[in-house]
């Protein structure tokens, strides 16, 4: 079932997603800041790009010869992308939105209970927990390792599966396994209580995830690069 096409979209690029496909926008590589980049996307009636659609993206450009894969392969070396989730860092652990809608642009807070009521009735795999609809993870305290790990332990690190998703983070760690210093650097301490902040990935001999990024100040100032999601077939 294709749940979106967007017909005026001049060129898709389908990678396998979760036992389906799901195709990406490529027909224009323009880097913009956080806001102004989900802007264009939705926009154009776009999904924005989440942790669980690039770890696909990711995991298939490093896996294929084909060279429109190497040209956005050599955007992740040169620009990164970003990724359209919330992060919400707490004592207890971090929150992780798939922010599909890119909300939370502006640093404002958020109820701990809120996001309590939609874990509710969802799963709990690895020690992440999953809202039932999997659009929320939460991973507590002590499930992720600040800094650099090794691809085995990307595999299962908590924050790492609460960005991507199960098959992303395995994904991700076999990327990683691949590239010239096989590890991935994953975020740095965000341990100041409770702060929102947002996610990127690139690549720099070792593929970077980060998931520190400032609404306040470093999203305003930074620019990269993304492609929007315009069709899913499962």
């Amino acid at each position: 079932m294709t749940e979106k096409c967007n017909p005026r979209v001049e060129r898709k690029l389908w990678v396998p997603h979760n036992g389906g496909e799901i195709a990406f926008n490529v027909s224009s590589n323009n880097l913009r800041g956080y806001n102004s980049k989900a802007i264009e996307i939705l926009e154009r009636g776009e999904f924005v790009p989440t942790g669980d659609y690039t770890a696909s993206l990711i995991y298939a450009i490093y896996n294929n010869d084909n060279p429109e894969f190497e040209r956005i392969r050599e955007i992740v070396r040169n620009d990164n992308l970003w990724i359209f989730n919330k992060n919400i860092w707490t004592p207890q652990g971090v929150y992780v939105l798939q922010n599909e809608n890119a909300e939370g642009t502006v640093c404002v807070s958020t109820d701990i209970n809120s996001l309590e009521g939609m874990l509710r009735g969802g799963e709990e795999t690895n020690g992440v927990r999953f809202s039932p609809d999997k659009k929320l993870r939460f991973a507590p305290k002590g499930s992720y390792v600040f800094g650099v790990q090794i691809p085995k332990k990307l595999a299962r690190d908590g924050f790492i599966i609460a960005s991507f998703g199960l098959e992303g983070a395995e994904n991700f760690a076999q990327v990683a396994s691949r590239l010239k210093n096989n590890s991935g650097a994953v975020i740095n301490d965000v341990s100041k209580g409770q702060e929102i902040t947002g996610s990127a990935i690139g690549e720099r001999d070792c593929l970077i995830f980060t998931g520190d990024i400032n609404f306040g100040h470093y999203w305003t100032n930074t620019i990269a690069s993304a492609f929007g999601v315009v069709g899913v077939k499962k």
